[in-house]
């Protein structure tokens, strides 16, 4: 008399074994109808590798404040214009980002998410400088997250009379990064994705009759107060590219956190 023996593996031990042998379960995403059959849909994770925050309070801040003034405003807003020159940093930290109101905050965790009803999230000011010479571009990004940045050159300074930011409650501090990337979706370059110059020309010094008076990169109203090169366009300009902005991750970071004090003798009124 022969015997086969046969081996019985318990369920719970079958997930362990794939798993131990290298198989592959195919995740079940969608079920078709009519069949019981699954697809498997890969998604693209891209490889963001975050960097811890640090604090560069003993180092030199790529921003020097001069004078700041308080507008007086009805409460609870408040409007302050700080004379602020940024500073090119002598690595690949290029971009230096702030935060887009004075007592907001900016994304600890490197990723600053976009937003359905506005696409793309982002809005770019050119500003000129005295007699034209220099112009200086800020970017803001209107995601649910926000932030403010400017693109530096290789050398050099850019100088504002009166930088404008507003805030809802008492702040006497600048918070600023700077960064190496600010990244579309995690893959391109925001100066590479978007369809215009990014970088500020060094030397620009931006004085106070000029600070209110830039030229709208994103929109094509009209040649002479915003888009020159799309005179006849009216809303957003038509080269940008078709990506849906989900989000910017930003990659290689220096932080500082820079007092000031209020010059309370120079308030205006806004």
């Amino acid at each position: 008399m022969s015997y086969k023996l046969k081996w019985i593996i318990p369920p719970m031990l079958i997930f362990p074994l794939l798993f131990h042998t290298g198989c592959q379960i195919p995740a079940k995403v969608a079920e078709t109808s009519g069949n019981s059959s699954y697809t498997s849909i890969p998604v693209e994770t891209p490889d963001i590798q975050a960097e811890p925050l640090v604090n560069y309070e003993n180092a030199v801040p790529p921003i020097s404040i001069g004078k700041v003034t308080k507008a007086n405003v009805k409460p609870p807003e408040q409007i302050y214009l700080f004379e602020l020159e940024f500073k090119s940093q002598q690595d690949d930290y290029k971009w230096l980002l702030m935060r887009h109101k004075l007592d907001g905050v900016l994304n600890e965790s490197l990723t600053f998410a976009g937003r359905e009803d506005s696409q793309p999230p982002i809005n770019a000011k050119e500003y000129s400088g005295k007699k034209k010479q220099g112009k200086a571009v800020i970017i803001e990004f209107w995601g649910k997250d926000d932030f403010r940045a400017i693109r530096l050159p290789k050398q050099g300074s850019i100088k504002f009379e009166s930088f404008k930011f507003y805030s809802f409650s008492d702040v006497l501090e600048i918070e600023v990064w700077a960064v190496k990337s600010l990244l579309i979706n995690g893959k391109t370059p925001l100066e590479d994705w978007l369809p215009y110059n990014t970088t500020s020309e060094p030397g620009t010094h931006i004085f106070n009759e000029n600070r209110d008076q830039p030229i709208n990169l994103d929109f094509g109203a009209n040649a002479k107060e915003r888009n020159i090169h799309y005179p006849n366009i009216n809303g957003v300009r038509p080269d940008y590219p078709g990506e849906k902005v989900e989000f910017i991750a930003v990659q290689g970071i220096r932080r500082w956190k820079i007092p000031y004090k209020l010059s309370v003798d120079k308030n205006f009124t806004e």
